[in-house]
């Protein structure tokens, strides 16, 4: 039997569904963890059995059913944070600092950069009572992305990629203990100028979402508008540079690889540029580039259900679809009034649904009718209900809503209001 869900720490914050979970910092990011434990463990026993002794009659022991949901990596989701810092005194201190909110998509000078701190907490949301416990907090600089690998390590663990605003990636473990453990970080390449002012690591993307790799890549955007990409070692032992490039004049908010082609990366930036890049054959020009968007582009997601099909998003509040067989006009554009789209994601089972993080105006649950003779978008849920900025978004990948759910989980964080929600 797998041991109980460890309590969680005397400073655990917990909260129930629609409810607000205090994050004490900003929270800018969410990501619910995709990694099965049990099914990786189940995957990896007959391997385990096969290299064991041909005289051995052993077998391995069956998994927990996956369907458990007191132990599954399934409920798990990673919420970053971002905090200014005014003073060395506040360095200092913890989450009762008298600190300066300051937006992250404000884009301060990067040498101060140092003065912003951040944390990450993990929750884990029980299926059966909707409630959410914190079972880790870790602090970091200020977080700006968090990205889990969509493939488990060393056999049934997951990986948290993160990036801050020290220009570093970090990587973390998790297994059954729910803990972040810190496996290696990674930081700016090229290294920061003298004076110590490292570019922001702004975002972040895994090239595995659709097919496993035992060496996936990863993708990193920066304040100064370089990208780097790198590779996981097998076993996750080392994160070595591949490619680095100059790929935008302004912040490049983000980048974010085609899923179905993993050689392919995109970026978008404050250039109100949205790029696509094959690194297989070098990057001293861009595939294409586009100007629909009208302001900075801060958010890309290839559909990891459908191939072809990909989201963008800006601050000019468009959510453009794009067929990348065709790159000269977007398939449809979706407008989100009153709010840039900060982040998207597509839903994790349903090819017609993304959730947007659309700052002013709230989160978003947009339809696409790729069926339509002519295809159209809908909104058809939005929740205002945060009261700051909408930034961080996500679906859970948990099969089953809670009792009496109409629907998948979906987590949610705002900036201002240091808050955390898992709605229906």
């Amino acid at each position: 039997m797998s041991a109980p869900p460890p309590p969680p720490p005397p400073h655990a914050r917990v909260g129930v569904v629609g409810a607000r979970v205090d994050t004490d910092y900003c929270a800018d990011a969410c990501e619910f963890c995709p990694v099965d434990h049990h099914a990786a463990a189940a995957a990896a026993a007959p391997l385990a059995s096969s290299s064991s002794s041909s005289s051995s009659t052993s077998s391995p022991s069956t998994p927990p059913s996956s369907s458990s949901s007191s132990s599954s990596l399934l409920d798990l989701v990673a919420v970053g944070t971002y905090q200014l810092v005014t003073s060395p005194a506040d360095r200092r201190g913890g989450a009762d600092d008298d600190d300066t909110n300051q937006d992250p998509a404000a884009a301060p000078p990067p040498q101060h950069a140092n003065h912003r701190k951040g944390r990450i907490y993990l929750y884990h949301i029980d299926r059966t009572t909707g409630v959410a416990t914190e079972t880790c907090r870790v602090e970091t600089g200020a977080i700006l992305d968090l990205k889990w690998l969509h493939q488990p390590v060393r056999q049934s663990k997951a990986l948290l990629a993160a990036a801050d605003a020290t220009g570093c990636l970090t990587l973390y473990l998790v297994d059954q203990s729910r803990r972040l453990d810190q496996l290696l970080r990674h930081p700016s390449t090229p290294p920061p100028p003298s004076d110590g002012g490292a570019p922001l690591c702004l975002s972040l993307d895994w090239s595995t979402r659709v097919s496993p790799s035992p060496e996936p890549n990863l993708v990193a955007s920066y304040s100064d508008g370089h990208i780097e990409l790198l590779s996981l070692a097998p076993d996750a032992a080392a994160l070595t540079p591949v490619l680095e490039w100059h790929a935008h004049d302004f912040e490049a908010w983000v980048a974010a690889f085609d899923y179905w082609r993993r050689g392919v990366v995109y970026t978008g930036a404050d250039d109100c540029l949205f790029k696509g890049w094959d690194v297989r054959s070098g990057v001293a020009s861009p595939m294409f580039r586009s100007r629909k968007h009208t302001a900075g582009v801060c958010s890309i997601q290839s559909h990891p259900l459908k191939e072809h099909i990909l989201g963008t998003g800006s601050y000019d509040e468009h959510l453009l679809i794009w067929d990348t067989r065709n790159m000269r006009e977007p398939l449809l554009d979706h407008r989100t009034d009153g709010g840039g789209v900060w982040r998207l994601k597509w839903h994790p089972t349903d090819p017609t649904r993304l959730l947007t993080a659309s700052m002013h105006s709230g989160f978003h649950v947009v339809q696409v009718d790729f069926d339509a003779p002519s295809t159209r978008t809908e909104t058809v849920y939005t929740d205002g209900k945060h009261g700051s900025l909408a930034y961080g978004a996500d679906w859970s990948f948990a099969p089953a809503p809670p009792p009496g759910g109409r629907g998948r989980l979906k987590g949610t964080c705002s900036f201002y209001d240091h808050s955390f929600h898992v709605w229906e």
